[in-house]
């Protein structure tokens, strides 16, 4: 029975179709999730999570084979603890301040507006994109400002492990270790601050506009919340900003001090007594805006106060900083220029002169001797036999033509050093013999001739600055494979150059395989290594590793000539150890090679400090970088053999040095450590001399 009261059953009308034309009115089915691409995105980063894991394992186990694995661990644990520490705080302030105007926003509803895309409408609903938006950007700019801050570990670690230095700088008076060591970090994190304060004014502002613009607003008092809400939110993104940029004006004030003018470097006369004072005022002017943005933001809020806190500094600044200066620079300081800049001029010179040591050279008056006497050629022997005439460039030539003895020996260089022979210090050109697997014959170039055999260089040749025979060919003490010496005080009794200036491949030793020495007439000689460089192989594990580490997966596992024993000498050219064991120091572009006592041959490299902020110097170029505050403070030594690295220091009094010391104890020795047959041959570098000289 069907009450009176209840409605037919109908069924729901079924919509037109048009002939032709066939409308799916089912449900649609939805599509499976595509699982493989995810498998692909967790492969991948797998994948290179293991490359990363892999890298620092090879890399640790390289460090620990040249004894210097603290230096490594400390270098990494600190480039993680600053990515780490930076991308938290970054999403904390971020994410909290976007936060807080979430909640200022909270009352209102962003709802759907339409907007006009090519003169399409297009509906779009704000509030629901915000939220992922502000956890996106918050992540992604921790993860930019962590690697960033990661990069700049060695201005923290020279900031940790500070030395003190008394003198200090005439404008600021603050010492000279504030500019090499904190100024660097403080510059870091107020450019940090300055950008996340950016990022949540913008937040706000579009907050703001949003609010504003809604659709709901259709009475008085909606309009006024909006508009109360907007600046409360607004004036505190601003105030916020406002006072980081004082931060920052206040530190753009010490880079002046190194400025390079065309006639000097530093502080000019209007600098110091009107522009940088009107910079001090600028951060004044910034801070009592930021106060008067909070007052707006809890008091009155009212727009046109942010036309005041934007103007008082701006007029600040281009009176103070622009109008007052250039009237002093014009009418003052040029009529008078000489006068007015002198101090400043001289400043200039004396804080040069003692940035690049040449402060510290000592000047001698030599009388000039003008009597017949002076001409005496035997009284003078001694400089006399030392006179260069050898250019290296044409003995280079002839060493490739005479010595190079096989196609794939190359001389990579002519090195100049003084040893004593007969019981006189002689001055001679010595050049290595280094083997360029690029240049074996075709047929040679194989996976075992290349890692197993000819694994590297021999020898040296040595002669006289300045000696001929009677061919015209240079006078050798040193010469031929193997090495014939015409000096019973120089012998070399490790000839083998596995560590050199064009060992750029990896090479595997201690194998079953015997390894090429030299050639020996139609016949080879052969070796073995018998010195501690280089990785262990070890067991199968490492062997699969190191063969990925090295790219060498299709070869290195499967060989059989290969042992546990075996060892892996990777990283074998000099200026890569270097680099990699102490990248925060700069090297001489010219390594030398040594023979010591005993008959090893080591190669000495120059080591730099470095700084381009130092008061009123003027900045050079020093290899590839421009700086205006250096020190030779370190001597470095490689064993071309075992590739064992030692770090002298011979400037202790450098503040670089010693704050290098405290955070690396391991890495760095005194000179008196060095072994007194190597520390005979250490020179004045190439490097400083011409940048003192350009100075």
């Amino acid at each position: 029975m069907i009450s009176a009261y209840a409605k037919p059953h109908m069924s729901k009308p079924i919509p037109f179709e048009p002939e032709g034309e066939i409308i799916d009115v089912g449900p649609r089915r939805r599509g499976r999730p595509r699982r493989w691409w995810w498998l692909v995105l967790a492969g991948a980063a797998l994948l290179f999570l293991a490359s990363r894991a892999l890298s620092i394992y090879i890399s640790a186990l390289w460090f620990g084979s040249l004894g210097y694995a603290p230096v490594y661990w400390y270098m990494f644990r600190l480039k993680i603890e600053l990515f780490v520490i930076f991308f938290v705080l970054t999403l904390l302030i971020l994410r909290g301040g976007l936060w807080l105007i979430e909640r200022g926003f909270a009352r209102f509803a962003f709802d759907s507006r339409t907007v006009f895309i090519n003169q399409q409408p297009v509906n779009i609903s704000p509030g629901r994109f915000l939220r992922p938006i502000a956890w996106t950007v918050s992540v992604l700019a921790g993860l930019v400002f962590g690697l960033s801050m990661r990069e700049a570990w060695r201005s923290f670690a020279l900031y940790s492990h500070q030395a003190s230095t008394e003198l200090t700088d005439p404008v600021f008076h603050q010492p000279v270790g504030f500019y090499l060591f904190t100024l660097p970090v403080y510059d870091a994190l107020s450019s940090w601050l300055l950008y996340l304060s950016i990022i949540i004014l913008i937040a706000a502002v579009i907050y703001a506009l949003l609010a504003l613009t809604q659709e709901g607003l259709s009475t008085s008092a909606g309009v006024r919340n909006a508009k109360e809400t907007s600046i409360s939110a607004v004036s505190c993104a601003l105030a916020a900003f406002l006072l980081v940029l004082a931060w920052n004006v206040l530190l753009s004030r010490y880079p002046y001090l190194w400025d390079d003018h065309q006639t000097f470097s530093g502080v000019t006369y209007t600098e110091a007594n009107y522009f940088l004072p009107s910079l001090l005022w600028v951060a004044i002017a910034l801070v009592v805006a930021a106060v008067i943005c909070l007052v707006n933001a809890f008091a009155i809020r009212r727009v046109r106060l942010f036309i005041v806190v934007v103007a008082v500094p701006l007029i600040v600044y281009i009176v103070g900083g622009i109008i007052v200066p250039a009237y002093v620079t014009n009418f003052i300081v040029k009529p008078n220029e000489l006068g007015r800049e002198t101090p400043y001029i001289e400043q200039n010179i004396t804080w040069t002169r003692r940035a690049f040591g040449v402060d510290r050279i000592e000047q001698r008056n030599f009388d000039a001797e003008t009597s017949t006497e002076a001409f005496d050629l035997q009284a003078n022997r001694a400089t006399l036999d030392n006179i260069r005439l050898w250019d290296w460039h044409a003995l280079k030539d002839t060493l490739t033509q005479i010595q190079a003895i096989r196609t794939y020996y190359d001389f990579t260089d002519v090195d100049v050093d003084r040893y004593v022979i007969s019981g006189e210090k002689r001055q001679m050109m010595l050049a290595t013999r280094e083997i360029d697997e690029a240049k074996l014959p075709e047929q040679s170039r194989n996976w075992v001739n290349e890692k197993l055999i000819y694994t590297h260089g021999y020898g040296l040749t040595m002669n006289t600055a300045n000696g001929f025979d009677s061919e015209g060919m240079p006078k050798f003490v040193l010469s031929n494979m193997p090495i014939e010496s015409t000096a019973p005080e120089i012998k070399v009794t490790r000839p083998e150059i596995y560590y050199g200036q064009k060992t750029n491949s990896n090479v595997y030793v201690k194998t079953r395989r015997m390894e090429f020495n030299y050639p020996q007439g139609e016949a080879n000689n052969l070796t073995s290594y018998e010195g501690t460089g280089g990785i262990r192989i070890g067991g199968l594990l490492r062997r699969w590793l190191l063969a990925w580490a090295l790219d060498d997966l299709t070869k290195l596992p499967f060989s059989d000539d290969v042992t546990s024993e075996s060892r892996g000498l990777i990283h074998r050219n000099i200026r890569d150890i270097v680099d990699s064991v102490a990248p925060f120091l700069i090297y001489d572009n010219d390594p030398y090679i040594v023979i010591s006592s005993d008959g090893r041959l080591f190669w000495m490299i120059d080591a730099f400090t470095e700084s381009a902020t130092y008061p009123y110097s003027r900045h050079h170029q020093a290899g590839e970088k421009t700086i205006n505050y250096i020190r030779n403070s370190v001597k470095v030594t490689i064993d071309a053999y075992n590739g064992a690295v030692n770090f002298y220091v011979f400037d202790p009094q450098d503040p670089l040095i010693q704050t290098y010391r405290a955070t690396f104890p391991n890495l760095f020795r005194d000179a008196r450590e060095m072994p007194a047959d190597l520390r005979a041959h250490v020179r004045y570098p190439e490097t400083l001399i011409k940048v003192q000289g350009e100075g």
